[in-house]
């Protein structure tokens, strides 16, 4: 090889070398989050303008969420995702439904938030919203799988999952989006005017929150986490490494209590009880079996030997979900809370 070539090379190599480290580094940094915030909000500048009367109002619960937003509800309807692609609109008494998403294949819906007369939904990468009668479809942010969305009054948190997983807010407009917190987190939760996330620090697991500016910062937990549930001054959760469901006596920093040993897939928590399923084999996890006991972990029963369970989301005394019994095609369940009673929704 000439020696100019290798003079090239000489000189190309530790230049690349030192690319590779800068590139990265300045994707992540604040110049390069404050371009893509600015190029979002050209995005979204034609988006109409609205604004939500009520500023505690909020777009679902906590539960829900955690399970991906599969179901929300308001006064007189249900609105759920069946099928994984599908979102739908049914009157409380589970008369004729009507489709305001249907489509045979394509970008899964979930995440599901509503306000007023506007429900808003994640497909793919992007956030969307519409008029609950299915109009004005129009989408409020595309910048890369927005995570654990909590709606409440006129804004909208989540996590980024374009900016490390950090914790990020905008209005119900797509506007005025910035970092709330400037920490990658596994699991964000909104109660009253607190954010809940889990991070790593030094490989201690640690739950803190904030307001919901991002102020005001205080340590819960000196555990790992996520789907974090609050209830009668305690932590529910699954463990960010173990998978296992533990709840924790708030006040208390690192001595959880066990509720399930095997590995949890989702849960929903009531009032007096806790459902869930295990995580299964298939790719995903999805869940394998739908479980019901106590809140303290007692009276554990089998209620449906089923595969794939999914989407767990309580609307009034309901939980939506779809499984596959003997691994057939999901088929979209129901179970009424006051009788344990499960019957197909399709």
């Amino acid at each position: 090889m000439p020696k100019k070539y290798i003079k090239s090379l000489l000189i190309a190599i530790p230049l690349a070398l030192i690319f590779s480290q800068l590139i990265p580094a300045f994707l992540y940094s604040d110049m390069a989050t404050s371009l893509k915030i600015q190029y979002h909000s050209f995005q979204t500048r034609n988006v109409e303008r609205i604004q939500v009367t009520d500023g505690n109002s909020m777009g679902n619960t906590v539960n829900n969420i955690n399970n991906y937003g599969h179901g929300v509800k308001d006064e007189e309807q249900f609105f759920y995702v069946e099928d994984g692609l599908n979102l739908v609109r049914s009157p409380k008494d589970f008369g004729d439904k009507h489709y305001l998403i249907q489509q045979s294949s394509g970008t899964g819906i979930s995440r599901l938030n509503m306000v007023e007369d506007w429900i808003f939904y994640s497909q793919g990468k992007s956030y969307n919203r519409m008029k609950t009668d299915g109009t004005q479809q129009e989408t409020i942010f595309q910048m890369g799988y927005p995570l654990d969305v909590h709606l409440k009054g006129n804004w909208i948190y989540f996590r980024n999952a374009s900016d490390r997983f950090t914790p990020y807010r905008m209005d119900v407009n797509g506007q005025n989006m910035e970092r709330v917190v400037n920490q990658s987190v596994s699991d964000i939760a909104l109660y009253e005017n607190r954010l809940y996330y889990s991070y790593q620090k030094d490989e201690e697991g640690l739950l803190a929150s904030v307001d919901l500016q991002g102020n005001d910062k205080r340590i819960k937990m000196n555990i790992p986490m996520k789907d974090l549930v609050i209830w009668e001054n305690y932590y529910y959760f699954i463990g960010h490494d173990d998978y296992r469901l533990y709840r924790n006596k708030m006040g208390e920093t690192d001595t959880p209590q066990l509720l399930v040993g095997d590995k949890v897939s989702s849960y929903v928590l009531t009032e007096n009880d806790i459902y869930y399923s295990l995580h299964s084999h298939d790719v995903g996890y999805p869940g394998d079996g739908l479980y019901k006991m106590d809140l303290d972990g007692s009276n554990n029963t089998l209620l449906l030997e089923a595969k794939r369970v999914e989407g767990l989301s309580q609307l009034d005394h309901w939980i939506f979900f779809a499984s596959s019994d003997k691994n057939t095609h999901l088929t979209q369940k129901k179970l009424d809370l006051l009788t344990d009673e499960i019957v197909d929704m399709d």
